[in-house]
């Protein structure tokens, strides 16, 4: 009886305690399981229109309080997989149809004219890091078809209450601080590692709810790859946009944290209720 964990069977073809292969290391027979169980994938080619139009469909089909409850279930239980379709679906939301316009990748989304998609990688990243590309309509597309797979707690009051608590403790950084200060500033609450901590961050970004003064939320405009860039001259400025330009003064909107988690009762208490618009 082949009795391997067919996730695991996922991790070790990308990753040891080095970090990521060079090259991924997997047999016949534990890549037919772990396909099998659906932790696996068969590669396949797509062109930009396809990828574009799976990725609309997939944020079509998705509701946008179970993304939210999945990824207050995901701060709760420490599980990466869970905060990845919220990151997603906030980039999904403002793609539209649109004819490929760029010489590497489309200007627009990002997405390459005719791509060879990897599926299994993305699931790892999935697990692993809670997703990594969020802005590619390939992975939006892949994350959101994998999304109803996923067991969510019937209760997300811890990761709520969690929630609550990195809003304030944001909210009390000061004008200089940068997205590296937020980092710091979260680490008592979040017990995992700086990698969780900052993709944590970067899906509050993508929602709004640290967003550049006076600019829509990701989810409300979409941008250009061009106008998603760093800052001239970053000094070590690896963050996804917004991250890569907010800063403490910017502050935390939370009027954006009410859109997408008040149900759940965040945004209320020791938190400031004045938006960085509202300032």
């Amino acid at each position: 009886m082949y009795d391997k964990d067919p996730l695991k069977i996922l991790f070790d073809t990308y990753w040891t305690t080095s970090g990521w292969r060079d090259e991924p290391l997997i047999s016949p027979e534990d890549r037919a399981f772990a396909e099998a169980h659906g932790f696996m994938f068969p590669s396949e080619t797509l062109s930009h229109r396809a990828v574009v139009t799976r990725a609309i469909t997939a944020v079509k089909k998705t509701a946008q309080s179970k993304v939210a409850r999945a990824f207050l279930d995901g701060i709760g239980r420490q599980s990466p997989v869970h905060r990845s379709a919220l990151a997603s679906y906030a980039n999904g939301l403002p793609l539209r149809a649109h004819i490929y316009f760029g010489e590497h990748a489309c200007d627009r989304c990002g997405q390459y004219k005719s791509d060879e998609v990897d599926y299994s990688v993305f699931n790892f990243e999935r697990y692993k890091f809670a997703g990594v590309r969020h802005d590619h309509p390939s992975f939006i597309a892949f994350d959101l078809e994998q999304f109803p797979r996923l067991e969510i707690s019937p209760s997300v009051a811890a990761g709520a209450e969690q929630l609550a608590l990195i809003l304030d403790a944001l909210t009390a950084l000061p004008e200089s601080a940068r997205a590296s200060d937020a980092v710091k500033a979260i680490a008592p609450l979040i017990k995992e590692n700086d990698v969780a901590r900052r993709s944590i961050l970067e899906v509050l970004g993508y929602c709004g709810i640290l967003r550049v003064r006076g600019t829509p939320a990701v989810w409300q405009k979409q941008r250009t790859t061009w106008e998603k860039a760093p800052p001239p001259k970053p000094s070590k400025n690896d963050w996804s946009y917004p991250l890569n330009w907010w800063r403490g003064i910017d502050g935390v909107d939370l009027s954006m944290a009410r859109h997408w988690f008040g149900e759940f009762g965040v945004a209320h208490g020791g938190v400031s209720s004045q938006g960085p618009d509202q300032a």
